[in-house]
């Protein structure tokens, strides 16, 4: 019938060689997929790297500055780690993208087998990539968690009339007075001017 398209049989033989031609190329077709990937990947680490370093330098160090003893060298830590392991995971994706094998043979079996292998070898890298950027993204909001919660500060540094200071924990009296207690003494407080909380009190001189 006019205008009909039959349909091309192929015989055993030939479906059996058309599939042996893909699979032979696959390899060839999975390193510019990984190369592709990798890449995209290593252009957006570049790009959070960098927003990180920005942000963290307009804003952190004044942040940071209003923390105090164990909770800023936390958050400091925490941070630091952040960008070091994110340097990781760009480096990584970097190596990633580096799919095709430098080396070109004659032998195309062997080419192909090298190529198989530089494709896992790539693939493996990019997934280390992503975990690696996963550690770096849970310390930065550890970070950022820890910066949030307020410090306990459970000392006060009280200035009295005189310019007198005293150093210690509040305590109510069953005088109705607040006592300041420190070294197991507690000294009533009287024409207070000033009182800062700290988190340790300053050494006696």
């Amino acid at each position: 019938m006019a205008g009909e398209v039959t349909a091309q049989v192929l015989s055993p033989r030939e479906i059996a060689d058309k599939w042996t031609a893909a699979a032979q190329q696959l390899p060839f077709e999975a390193s510019g997929t990984i190369s592709t990937a990798a890449t995209t990947w290593a252009t957006f680490l570049t790009g959070a790297l960098g927003a990180f370093s920005i942000g963290g330098l307009a804003f952190l160090p004044s942040e940071i500055g209003k923390l105090e003893g164990g909770q800023q060298e936390g958050v400091v830590t925490l941070l630091f780690g952040a960008l070091a392991t994110g340097l990781v995971a760009r480096y990584l994706a970097t190596l990633a993208a580096q799919v095709t094998p430098v080396v070109s043979y004659t032998d195309g079996e062997l080419y192909r087998n090298q190529t198989a292998q530089r494709n896992f070898e790539a693939a493996r890298r990019l997934l280390q990539s992503q975990q690696v950027s996963t550690v770096a993204l849970a310390l930065l909001l550890f970070g950022v968690l820890l910066s949030l919660i307020p410090a306990d500060k459970p000392y006060q540094l009280v200035t009295q009339q005189g310019g007198a200071v005293l150093c210690g924990k509040l305590v109510s009296g069953t005088d109705g007075a607040v006592y300041v207690t420190s070294s197991g003494a507690a000294t009533k407080l009287k024409g207070v001017t000033d009182m800062t909380p700290v988190m340790a009190c300053p050494p006696k001189p």
